[in-house]
């Protein structure tokens, strides 16, 4: 689910929220299409993307696909700009 970021007063920030593969699905790349096509959707309504997750397995695969970790303590867990979307990466 791709929503304008809750805990943010600034417009332009979205946040991922329950994104979730069954467990005998994973390993597939099924998590990082959907994810990509999140990001997709994002084009033009968000200039930033963030979320929470609280499992080092979940933090380790939105690293792998370029989000940054904040510091605890705050609302999300990552987070991924659009500017720094990399050549031959889906575009947010």
């Amino acid at each position: 689910m791709l929503t304008r970021g809750p805990f943010s007063v600034i417009a332009s920030v979205g946040r991922l929220r329950r994104v979730y593969v069954l467990p005998n699905a994973r390993k597939r790349g099924i998590g990082a299409q959907l994810v990509r096509a999140l990001e997709s959707a994002a084009v033009g309504h968000f200039s930033e993307l963030v979320l929470r997750t609280d499992t080092p397995t979940a933090a380790r695969f939105y690293e792998a696909l370029g989000y940054i970790p904040l510091p605890s303590g705050s609302t999300a867990t990552h987070r991924r700009l659009v500017a720094s979307a990399a050549v031959g990466e889906a575009a947010i």
